[in-house]
């Protein structure tokens, strides 16, 4: 990919080459996160991630909203209306992740390293979205065991959050303290949007 023309990259092979690399670089090669230094490495076109990210994340949501619904006695907004209210929130956590990559990242003079790391989190996310949709399909295919699934569904999550841990670690080249304030504003920032998203389910 380094050779080619960033107009003429394809979304797939894109997505592909930068999925490559996380999956090497989660396996402790560190040396594969220079793919995110590449000149045609684009921010811009790393967004595009959320696009593929939505089969996924509405299919998530409306088992969600049926758990909800189900669960409480109190007026629930609509599907739809939920559906839309968590995309907009999805997009804005997209957007906090990339400012807390800034902020972090400009207070410790390492400014050339937030366009790689944006675009690694980004396809990182998309990657993370999949994995979690694999036990809510369970979860939707097999009801009987949704709460068994619920602890699997726990576990991902703590795994998840590691994984990324070492994901910023090897893009900032081993800068462990960094890597963990930047992990642990993104766990900050998913329990903020959690209580958006819970908080958008009921009518006030």
């Amino acid at each position: 990919m380094s050779n080619d023309n960033p107009a003429k990259i394809t979304r797939l092979v894109e997505a592909g080459y930068f999925l490559r690399i996380i999956l090497l670089v989660l396996q402790n090669k560190p040396e594969n996160a220079s793919g995110f230094y590449l000149p045609n490495a684009s921010v811009i076109r790393s967004f595009f991630a959320f696009i593929w990210c939505i089969p996924a994340q509405l299919f998530m949501w409306s088992l969600l909203w049926n758990k909800l619904s189900n669960q409480q006695d109190g007026a629930i907004i609509d599907k739809t209306s939920f559906l839309v209210q968590l995309t907009l929130v999805d997009m804005l956590g997209w957007a906090m992740s990339a400012s807390a990559i800034f902020i972090i990242l400009s207070a410790v003079n390492m400014k050339n390293a937030i366009g790689p790391l944006i675009i690694a989190s980004n396809w990182f996310s998309l990657l993370a979205v999949y994995v979690f949709f694999i036990p809510d399909t369970l979860s939707f295919l097999l009801p009987a065991l949704t709460d068994f699934i619920d602890v699997i569904d726990f576990i991902v999550y703590f795994m998840i959050v590691g994984l990324y841990y070492r994901l910023v670690k090897h893009v900032l080249g081993d800068q462990r303290m960094i890597a963990f304030a930047i992990t642990l504003a993104s766990v900050v920032m998913g329990l903020f949007l959690s209580s958006m998203i819970y908080q958008s389910v009921f009518q006030t």
